[in-house]
């Protein structure tokens, strides 16, 4: 760890809790945290955890079926847990035959009962992901 990536680490966090305030909160995401570097890691560590930063809500997401017990990412989140900042975790999984035929149906503009065929397709060849059948039905 160099001096430089410790100061640039302390100013991120000086600049979040400069700029987060009641009136005008700091909202980050972060997609795909499976691939983030130590330094990335520490930074979002070092922001959730910093007592003078406050109205900040940092969003995460990450593929779990790519982060192990053993990955940066998942020490990571262990360290913030010790600290005791307050982690939810939001699984989300494949959706529902009923909820694709729904989408199918208002999407056409058809009654429910005759985008059933249909919308066991998309659910198939999408595997229930939400995004999937959005790209697919758009």
């Amino acid at each position: 760890v160099t001096s430089s990536s410790i100061r640039l680490k302390f100013l991120l966090c000086k600049i979040i809790g400069a700029i987060a305030c009641k009136v005008h909160p700091v909202i980050l995401f972060l997609d795909d945290l499976q691939w983030a570097d130590e330094m990335t890691l520490d930074v979002i560590r070092m922001m959730m955890i910093d007592p003078d930063i406050h109205n900040f809500l940092f969003l995460g997401s990450y593929r779990e079926n790519e982060v192990d017990g053993s990955h940066p990412l998942s020490k990571k989140l262990h360290d913030i847990k010790e600290q005791g900042t307050n982690i939810v975790t939001i699984a989300v999984g494949q959706i529902e035959r009923e909820c694709v035929n729904t989408l199918v149906s208002e999407t056409l503009c058809i009654p429910p009962s005759l985008c059933q065929p249909l919308s066991t397709v998309v659910h198939n060849k999408c595997c229930g992901i939400i995004l999937f059948v959005w790209n697919f039905l758009a």
